[in-house]
Formats: structure tokens, C-alpha cells, sequence
């Protein structure tokens, strides 16, 4: 239960993420100041972080203490949205 809770807040802050720097890239770029919106993007990519390695970490413990394994597309699914924040922060070191 906590595992796939996890993979769902991942794919969710990644899409809040995502739907955060497109809007604000897309914003006034006038607007020198830092406010509370641009730091959203970084936020959830941390709460992403958090929550994927949180679901990486437990894939193998639900395949050593359940009493039936879950199927392999949904434990595919599952570790790739937990690679995924590693991805993105990879890619915005390399933006960098």
C-alpha cells in the first residue's frame, strides 16, 4: 500500500513540477523578483526525490514480504517514476 502511495505522490509532484516550469517559463519575464511560484518547481522536484527513493527502496521489500508478487508491468511502472526524479535533477545539472 505505501509502495504504490508513494510511486502516485511521485508522479505527482513530477507533474506538478513539470506543469510549474512550463507556466513559468511561459510567464512575464519582466518580473525580477523571486516570488513564492518560482520556487515551486524545485519544491516538488525535492518532494519527488523524497517519495521516489522512498519507492525504490521498498520494491524489493513488497517482493520479499508479500504473499503474491505484484505484476511486472505495475513494479516496471512503479521503478521508473522512482528513477524519474533522479533523471530530471540529472538533466537540470547538466542544463547548468
Amino acid at each position: 500500500m505505501a509502495w504504490m502511495l508513494c510511486a502516485l505522490c511521485t508522479f505527482c509532484a513530477e507533474g506538478l513540477g513539470l506543469i510549474a516550469r512550463i507556466t513559468l517559463a511561459y510567464s512575464e519575464e519582466g518580473e525580477l523578483q523571486p516570488s513564492a511560484w518560482s520556487a515551486l518547481p524545485d519544491v516538488t522536484l525535492l518532494v519527488a526525490l523524497v517519495t521516489g527513493t522512498l519507492c525504490l527502496v521498498l520494491t524489493p521489500i513488497v517482493y520479499r514480504l508479500g504473499r503474491t508478487a505484484p505484476p511486472a508491468a505495475i513494479t516496471v511502472v512503479a521503478i521508473l517514476l522512482g528513477l524519474t526524479p533522479w533523471a530530471t535533477l540529472a538533466l537540470q545539472w547538466l542544463r547548468a
